[in-house]
């Protein structure tokens, strides 16, 4: 394989000039321009990657570390983090962790030692305590959509503007018996849903329910055990609220075996249930992240935060949330105001 020594000698310049050229600065005259390409065409040079960056101190690579790529927001994401990456030249490593913390330190150390130039953290838990240790090193570092400090550089979403907007959507139609359905709460965004929650029940005056709020579903089989536990108890809850998407699935699985329908019997809002939300039958209202603009966002943070070499203040962007409604909330069938939103909107 022929080196730049090879070319500098075959084009008759100097290494530095060589170097100049095939580095695309401009401080170089055009006849010697064209002489060291040619050279480096009729040699079939390819320039040393690891020595250049060796010499540049950076690669153009960033990881992506992401608890499961089968959870839904994740696709967007990092369709987002790709595309900026893509932009600026950069190439993204992308790692399931499947929240294993330790495997996610293995996995961290492995890529250190590979010269990526900084890391976008989607994984954080309370027991993320390598995540300031990182920080600390002054390792370029962005925190996306879970965070676990507030002095590290994070995109994520108002996720207790998220429990208190889907929760008072539900109070608005008349509901009062509304379960409330949660992941696990070690992960901050599930607490700050589950807060949003509690606040927008405490703001209306109604008292939730204890054996209807429960906390620690990750997977959709859970959530449809833990929806069939509350169907059969002695009292049933008019909707449901899952923080989670995958919850939302096991629930309407749970409701639909009862033989109760959605939503005539019990209204359900998701949360992400972006992918089949639209398709199920009636379609499934949804609190949306923006998720793929907090990817864009992540990746320029990134690219910006190892551009400085440290020089940049962190920050926190908490991006808004939207409610997008479909077909699957309604009146409680007892409720007999059917324009209640509008009149308390008129009484505010």
């Amino acid at each position: 394989m022929a080196t730049l020594k090879d070319v500098a000698k075959e084009a008759g310049v100097s290494l530095s000039t060589a170097s100049r050229v095939l580095s695309g600065l401009p401080s170089v005259n055009g006849e010697i321009k064209e002489k060291v390409l040619l050279a480096a065409k009729k040699l079939h040079y390819q320039p040393n990657d690891l020595a250049k960056s060796l010499r540049q101190g950076r690669t153009n690579t960033i990881a992506l570390i992401i608890p499961n790529i089968q959870t839904a927001v994740f696709p967007p994401v990092t369709k987002g983090v790709e595309d900026v990456a893509k932009k600026y030249g950069y190439t993204v490593i992308l790692s399931n962790t499947d929240e294993d913390i330790a495997q996610e330190i293995a996995v961290i150390k492995k890529l250190q030692n590979r010269w990526v130039d900084g890391f976008i953290l989607t994984t954080a838990t309370e027991k993320s305590n390598h995540i300031p240790d990182l920080r600390k090193k002054n390792i370029p570092l962005v925190q996306l959509i879970r965070y676990v400090d507030e002095g590290i550089d994070a995109i994520v979403s108002d996720n207790v503007q998220a429990g208190y907007k889907g929760t008072e959507y539900l109070l608005e139609y008349g509901h009062q018996k509304i379960a409330f359905l949660n992941s696990k709460l070690e992960i901050r965004l599930y607490r700050q849903r589950y807060e949003g929650f509690l606040r927008a029940m405490k703001d209306w005056g109604v008292e939730p329910n204890p054996r209807w709020v429960i906390h620690d579903i990750y997977e959709s089989q859970k959530g449809y055990e833990v929806m069939k536990s509350i169907l059969e108890g002695p009292d049933r809850p008019t909707a449901v609220f899952c923080a989670r998407d995958a919850i939302t699935i096991g629930a309407l699985q749970a409701i639909r075996e009862k033989g109760l329908s959605v939503p005539g019997d019990i209204s359900v809002l998701g949360f992400d249930n972006y992918q089949v939300g639209p398709v199920l039958s009636p379609s499934v209202s949804t609190i949306v992240q923006s998720t793929y603009e907090m990817g864009v966002r992540a990746a320029e943070r990134l690219i910006q935060i190892i551009q400085a070499r440290g020089e940049l203040t962190p920050q926190m962007e908490v991006l808004d949330i939207t409610l997008l409604e479909r077909d699957s909330v309604t009146f409680p069938k007892d409720f007999r105001i059917k324009n209640f939103r509008e009149l308390r909107n008129k009484i505010v």
